[in-house]
């Protein structure tokens, strides 16, 4: 029973990822092992419980009502646990998060490191990468990422926003003309991130809207890269203003047009939408939008 048992939650966790790669990497198990353990189970009660190609697992009619129990097993088990730790601060268990590369330099930490000390017996890894993954397939179960949302049948919540300013480096703007109004920018040389739209809409304290197309030479998958271009000046972007505060501070980059406003980039959480609601990964979202709201 012990044996099946096991064999039973690795199927089950083999058909929430999709991939024996991804369960044996979020079970810290060989693909081999996986493979093995589903495959005795199979051989067992003789039924056929996913099917399997080259690229993709399905499940069988078998493994639809295997799935579902199997499910309703581990939810019971999990309850069962959260009984007997007997306070939230006993959880225990492993948690994945991806942020941007950017991150890396401050924004998050405390509320990670907040985090990690109230549930100390929660092992973290953290992936910095400004390349948005596929957290199904990664084995990952919570991501944080910025600008808009794409329609997905993951668990979305909007953390906080992202305030930007517009800035180029005086050496560029040595090279252009006086800039009066966002139009004039029509014809200058962008940095374009990659992970955002190749357009800008900007605001002024009138209400007046001005939406630009960005012409971009260089295009960057990194957004500490990007502010780094600019004060080589490569041209003109509108970063979050938490990674071009110190330039713009020291005067290696300047805000051009302090009357107009950039849209701010929205900061959402990311989620596998059959994660439990006590489970550690809602926990954690917890943990983020309480220390920023009363930071």
């Amino acid at each position: 029973m012990e044996d099946q048992l096991r064999a039973l939650y690795i199927f089950a966790k083999t058909a929430e990822l999709g991939s024996f790669r991804a369960t044996a990497k979020t079970l810290r198990l060989s693909p081999s092992v996986v493979s093995y353990q589903i495959a005795q189970l199979e051989k067992h009660y003789g039924v056929a419980l996913l099917y399997r190609s080259t690229r993709k697992l399905s499940l069988t009619h078998d493994g639809e009502k295997a799935y579902a129990n199997a499910q309703r097993m581990i939810l019971a088990a999990e309850e069962c646990f959260r009984e007997l730790s007997g306070t939230e601060n006993n959880s225990v268990g492993r948690i994945s998060i991806t942020l941007p590369a950017s991150f890396s330099t401050g924004l998050l930490i405390p509320e990670i490191a907040t985090f990690a000390k109230t549930y100390p017996r929660v092992m973290m890894e953290i992936f910095y990468s400004d390349e948005q993954q596929d957290i199904v397939t990664a084995g990952i179960d919570v991501a944080i990422r910025v600008g808009d949302m794409q329609d997905s049948n993951l668990k979305a919540k909007r953390l906080f926003d992202l305030p930007r300013k517009l800035v180029a480096a005086p050496k560029y703007l040595a090279s252009q003309k006086k800039l009066t109004h966002p139009r004039g920018l029509a014809n200058w040389n962008w940095v374009q991130f990659s992970e955002t739209p190749r357009h800008r809409s900007l605001r002024n304290k009138n209400g007046q809207t001005c939406k630009l197309d960005c012409n971009s030479q260089i295009t960057v998958h990194n957004a500490s890269a990007m502010v780094q271009l600019l004060i080589e000046g490569c041209g003109v972007a509108s970063p979050p203003l938490f990674l071009a505060a110190d330039a713009i501070a020291s005067g290696k980059l300047v805000e051009l047009l302090p009357n107009w406003t950039v849209d701010s980039i929205t900061v959402y959480a990311v989620w596998h939408a059959n994660a439990p609601r006590e489970s550690l990964v809602r926990k954690f979202i917890e943990t983020v939008i309480g220390s920023r709201e009363s930071a």
